[in-house]
């Protein structure tokens, strides 16, 4: 039950188990899926595919104006014996979940040049404070366009990304590092 991503056949059975009403809620869903619950509610909420309503178009957001479907699993109105709804209503496609889930995956990895720049921007900066025996959250506090958080720092540090060794760190040669499992 601990798997990662899901799978497009498994959103294919997801999408037809809500299409036909045969889910039987979220924990059989569930179950037949091999997921979590949380795990079903949350590929639903964030590859649903939201359409608004006629009125939504001229007013502003009412909150009379969602489907009570909405309000409890599976989320969407896939399975809504209503052909014409005048409410904001959800569908859940999986393919076009399979799409957002590759994009996201995509994009997520596109980024390693910037990471680039932000290591050249942070050895000039940060590291040279850090050399000098300040602490990471001083250092990336007295440096103005520092977006990055401690943790991240930290992280650029441990493998030696940046010029400022762990050894540098104020405190970190009072604990041990963290052992390596293979």
């Amino acid at each position: 039950m601990n798997k990662k991503n899901f799978l497009f056949s498994e959103r294919v059975k997801l999408e037809h188990m809500i299409n036909t009403n045969t889910h039987g809620g979220a924990i059989r869903t569930a179950r037949i899926l091999n997921r979590s619950r949380s795990s079903i509610y949350y590929e639903i909420r964030k590859h649903m595919i939201v359409k608004k309503s006629a009125s939504e178009y001229f007013s502003d957001n009412d909150p009379r104006d969602y489907c009570e479907k909405l309000n409890h699993f599976p989320f969407v109105c896939n399975g809504c014996a209503r052909t014409s709804c005048s409410h904001r209503s959800a569908f859940y496609s999986a393919y076009e979940a399979q799409k957002k889930a590759d994009k996201d995956l995509h994009d997520s990895r596109k980024n390693f040049s910037r990471r680039k720049e932000v290591i050249a921007i942070l050895n000039r900066s940060v590291c040279p404070l850090i050399k000098d025996g300040i602490s990471i959250h001083v250092a990336r506090n007295s440096v103005n366009n520092c977006d990055l958080s401690e943790s991240t720092i930290r992280r650029y540090i441990e493998p030696g990304l940046l010029e400022a060794k762990r050894v540098d760190l104020p405190r970190a040669v009072r604990f041990r590092a963290k052992k390596e499992y293979a």
